[in-house]
């Protein structure tokens, strides 16, 4: 497929010529097929007019995740599972869930008790088994919007449930953590927010990771659903571009 589009600095030309030959269409999104983690594409393309910002090194989104409509959520999660090695960082996903739990195991006393965990967009299960490996005594249940992603944990024998109305399907304060890994850069309807501060103990924590979203903005949205201030977990494993928040309820 041959896409006309300009880079952002004429320096570019060359890698954009590469770049060209292997870009492809898939729905709403361009993909470099190339998967070289050598190659340091540019975050922003000009193709047939239109803005294309880089998401996961190697998957070009015609806006910022957080104006993503939910439908577009949907295509880009399975997106990323039918390219999941190839487009993956591990290292990067087993660091950011690595900060969580220590977190976790830092300010929840849980002692020889279950600890009961929602991991919110499970996506297909790996968060979720990144989580179980650092917290075992974890009681975890996974839910997501993606049937296809839903399918793919109950195939790895994984608790989750696909979800695509509310009210969640569990009692008020049941959870004792609720963690949300490489989601809350989408723009969650203030609904479902609503619903993990209700099924959410009392002293229990939200935590979750997120990057190109200003802290204000998030900040402000879980206030007006009921959860305190963020909390900002800082470590040095991870990049300017990311950081992970923890947050309660008020």
């Amino acid at each position: 497929m041959n896409i006309t589009f300009s880079a952002d600095t004429k320096s570019a030309h060359a890698m954009i010529h590469d770049l060209n030959s292997r870009l492809v269409k898939n729905g709403n999104f361009y993909i470099d097929t190339g998967f070289s983690k050598k190659i340091n594409n540019p975050h922003n393309l000009i193709m047939c007019g239109k803005k294309y910002v880089r998401f996961m090194d190697f998957i070009y989104l015609p806006q910022v995740p957080y104006e993503l409509k939910q439908s577009e959520v949907i295509e880009l999660c399975d997106i990323r599972i039918d390219l999941f090695s190839e487009i993956v960082n591990y290292e990067l996903n087993e660091n950011i869930v690595a900060c969580m739990t220590n977190f976790v195991e830092k300010h929840i006393e849980y002692k020889n008790c279950s600890l009961r965990t929602l991991d919110f967009g499970c996506g297909a299960g790996y968060s979720s088994n990144l989580i179980k490996s650092k917290l075992p005594r974890a009681n975890l249940i996974g839910i997501d919007i993606s049937k296809k992603a839903i399918k793919i944990a109950e195939v790895k024998k994984l608790k989750a449930k696909y979800v695509s109305k509310l009210p969640l399907p569990f009692p008020c304060q049941y959870f004792d953590v609720v963690f949300a890994v490489f989601v809350m850069h989408f723009n969650i309807d203030s609904s479902f927010l609503i619903e993990l501060h209700r099924i959410l103990k009392k002293k229990g924590i939200f935590i979750f990771n997120v990057y190109g979203v200003k802290k204000c903005m998030i900040q402000d949205k879980l206030r007006g659903c009921g959860f305190s201030d963020l909390n900002l977990i800082a470590s040095v494993c991870l990049s300017k571009e990311h950081r992970i928040y923890s947050c309660s309820k008020t």
